[in-house]
């Protein structure tokens, strides 16, 4: 079973918003952003976002924006999974 999020790609998200509110998303290691884009797709969040995301020679503003949906859809993800795995006893 592929969990949803890790605590690693909680702080990676973090750290990404982080480096887009402060310097711009141009500012993001290339890998950093993949392997965002990669857990998204496999997770089937939002794959056309994800391959925004990557792409440096689209717009800085479309690929913030596809970084929200994909921040967004993966943190839904890790919720719902976090909901359907308490025991409920």
């Amino acid at each position: 079973m592929i969990l949803p999020l890790d605590t690693q790609q909680i702080a990676d998200l973090d750290r990404v918003g982080t480096i887009i509110d402060r310097q711009g998303i141009d500012a993001v290691p290339d890998g950093l952003l993949q392997s965002l884009a990669r857990d998204a797709k496999t997770l089937g969040v939002r794959p056309v976002s994800a391959s925004i995301l990557i792409d440096r020679h689209d717009p800085s503003v479309a690929r913030e924006r596809a970084f929200a949906v994909l921040a967004t859809g993966l943190r839904r993800a890790h919720a719902r999974h976090a909901v359907a795995t308490v025991d409920p006893s």
